[in-house]
């Protein structure tokens, strides 16, 4: 399966990172960059 890291930035410039594996990591297969998507999916 596949795993993705993570950097979030918000408008302020604070950052998270976050390793999504297995099936966590599904929901972002077929999203391209700047596509924006549900901040639910990494946990925030």
């Amino acid at each position: 399966m596949a795993n993705f890291k993570l950097t979030i930035s918000d408008i302020k410039g604070k950052s998270v990172s976050k390793e999504l594996k297995d099936n966590d990591a599904n929901a972002l297969l077929g999203l391209q960059l700047g596509n924006e998507t549900d901040a639910a999916i990494v946990g925030l």
